[in-house]
C-alpha cells in the first residue's frame, strides 16, 4: 500500500487523539472535536445546542446557558476526553510537535502494511482503517490490548481506538508468529509425500492463511486422522484442515506412517483378490511397446506381458518387458553413455564460451575473415543467423571463436567477422591444451 494511505491513517490517528473542546467565541459557547469522540457527545447536545455543518461545530448563545449548565457540559466533555476536573489544563501543541507525532504514527502504520509474513497480513480498509487478516486466535489478547476489533480471521483497527505502545507490541508478535509459520511450512514440506493413490496431504492457503490439508477419499480413515492430527472437517470442500502452526511434525509423520501402512494393506488385498492365474501372467507381446524396466523399445514377439498392480487406478494393468534381461542391461548401458556424452558436451560448450567470449579477446574492426580449419560447435541455427564455430589458424597457435549474430533482433553493431550475411562476433585467443580439449569435446557431430 502507498505511503499516502499510511499518511492519511496516521493523520486520522493523531486527529482522533485530540480532545473535545468547549470554547467561548463572540458571545457563543461552541463545542467541537474529533468525529468519533463527538458521536458520544451528540445525544447529550441535541436539544441544547445547534449544529453548524460547515465546520462541524455545536453552538448556543452564551446568554441561554447558565453557569451550572456550562459546568455540566464541561463535565460531560471531560468524561469523554478521559480527564478529571471541570476545567482541565489545556496544553497547546506546536505545529512541529504535531508533525513529529504524525510522522511517528505514519512509521507505525507503514511498518504494519509493509510486513511480509506467511499467513498474516495487514491492509487498509475504508475508511482510513487497518485490518489484520489470518488465523488470529493466538493473537486475541494482544489485538484487544492494542485497541483492535477482534475477529478469528479478520481484526480491524480504527485509528481513534489504537493504543500505539500495545499496537507496536502486536506487530512484534505478528512477526514472531510469521517466523513460526515459515518454520512449520519448511518442516512439513520436507516430510510430506507428493501423494497417496487416493489421498493427498499438503500445505495449502486460504485467505492468505497457511493450512495443513488432508483431502481425497478420507472416509475410511476419518477417525484415525482426527485422532492423530488436530484437524477440522470442511463439509463444503470435503477436506480436513488445521492452521499449520497447530500441527506438529511428529503428528504428521505418524499420520503418514499410518496411511502408508493402510495403502500397503489395501494393495495386498487387491492383489490377492484380482491377480490372474499364474499361467496368464506372462504372454508374448503382440505389439511394440517400451520396456517397463529399462524404457527400451520391445518389438512385437520379443518381449512378454506381465500383470502389474498400479496403485494410481488401484487395479492390475498389463506391462511389457524384454524376455532376456541382458537386453535391458544393454539399453541401460547405452543410455548411460549417451547421457554422459550429452552432459560432457554441454559442459564443454559452456566452458568454451566462457573462456573465449571475453573483452580482451574481442578483435576490433570489421570485415575480418579468419582462415584455417573450421570446426563447427553448434550448427543447428546457422540458416537463421545463429550457430557457433571455431577457426584454428595455420600452425595451430591461435584460434578464432566465432558466434553468428545475424538473426532478426540481434545487435549487429558488434559484428566484426564477415559471413556473407549480417555478420558474426569473433574472438581471437591463443590455443592452449585446455582449449584444444574443450573444442574436441564440444564440436558438433
Amino acid at each position: 500500500m502507498s505511503r499516502d494511505l499510511a499518511q492519511r491513517v496516521a493523520s486520522r490517528f493523531i486527529e482522533a487523539s485530540a480532545p473535545i473542546e468547549v470554547k467561548e467565541v463572540e458571545g457563543r459557547i461552541e463545542v467541537s472535536g474529533p468525529y468519533d469522540k463527538m458521536q458520544n457527545l451528540v445525544p447529550y447536545l441535541r436539544g441544547k445546542l445547534e449544529y453548524r455543518g460547515r465546520d462541524h461545530t455545536w453552538w448556543v448563545p452564551k446568554a441561554k446557558m447558565t453557569p451550572l449548565k456550562i459546568k455540566n457540559l464541561q463535565k460531560k466533555v471531560n468524561e469523554i476526553n478521559g480527564v478529571s476536573g471541570p476545567e482541565p489544563k489545556k496544553v497547546e501543541e506546536s505545529a512541529e510537535a504535531k508533525e513529529a507525532r504524525i510522522e511517528e504514527a505514519k512509521k507505525l502504520f507503514h511498518r504494519a502494511i509493509s510486513m511480509r509474513v506467511p499467513g498474516l497480513s495487514f491492509g487498509f480498509i475504508p475508511v482510513n482503517a487497518v485490518q489484520l487478516t489470518g488465523v488470529l486466535t493466538d493473537l486475541r489478547v494482544s489485538i484487544n490490548k492494542a485497541g483492535g476489533d477482534y475477529g478469528p480471521e479478520f481484526s480491524k483497527f480504527y485509528p481513534h481506538l489504537i493504543k500505539p505502545v500495545e499496537f507496536e507490541k502486536l506487530l512484534d508478535e505478528v512477526e514472531d508468529q510469521g517466523r513460526l509459520v515459515a518454520k512449520a511450512i519448511a518442516d512439513l514440506s520436507s516430510i510430506i509425500p507428493r501423494k497417496f493413490p487416493n489421498l493427498k496431504i499438503d500445505v495449502g492457503t486460504n485467505n492468505g492463511s497457511y493450512l495443513f490439508v488432508v483431502s481425497g477419499k478420507t472416509y475410511d480413515f476419518k477417525d484415525e486422522i482426527k485422532k492423530l492430527v488436530p484437524v477440522t472437517f470442511n463439509g463444503q470442500g470435503s477436506f480436513w484442515y488445521a492452521p499449520i502452526q497447530k500441527v506438529k511434525e511428529g503428528q504428521v509423520k505418524e499420520l503418514i506412517g499410518y496411511l502408508e501402512g493402510e495403502e500397503r494393506a489395501r494393495a495386498e488385498k487387491w492383489k490377492a483378490e484380482k491377480a490372474p492365474p499364474a499361467e496368464e501372467r506372462k504372454r508374448t507381446n503382440q505389439r511394440g511397446e517400451h520396456c517397463h524396466d529399462c524404457g527400451g523399445w520391445v518389438e512385437p514377439g520379443e518381449g512378454y506381458l506381465f500383470n502389474w498392480y498400479d496403485s494410481e487406478p488401484g487395479d492390475f494393468v498389463w506391462k511389457v518387458k524384454h524376455k532376456d534381461p541382458e537386453d535391458c542391461a544393454k539399453v541401460r548401458a547405452e543410455k548411460k553413455i549417451r547421457n554422459e556424452a550429452a552432459r560432457t558436451k554441454g559442459e564443454a560448450r559452456k566452458n568454451l564460451m566462457l573462456m573465449c567470449m571475453r573483452s580482451e579477446y574481442y578483435v576490433d574492426g570489421t570485415g575480418h575473415r579468419p582462415s584455417g580449419e573450421e570446426i563447427y560447435i553448434d550448427k543447428n541455427s546457422l540458416g537463421y543467423g545463429g550457430g557457433t564455430w571455431v577457426v584454428v589458424e595455420p600452425g595451430g597457435n591461435y584460434f578464432w571463436y566465432v558466434k553468428n549474430n545475424g538473426a532478426d533482433g540481434d545487435d549487429w553493431s558488434r559484428n566484426n567477422v564477415s559471413t556473407g550475411g549480417a555478420g558474426a562476433i569473433g574472438y581471437r585467443l591463443p590455443m592452449t591444451d585446455e582449449a584444444r580439449v574443450l573444442i574436441d569435446v564440444a564440436k558438433d557431430g
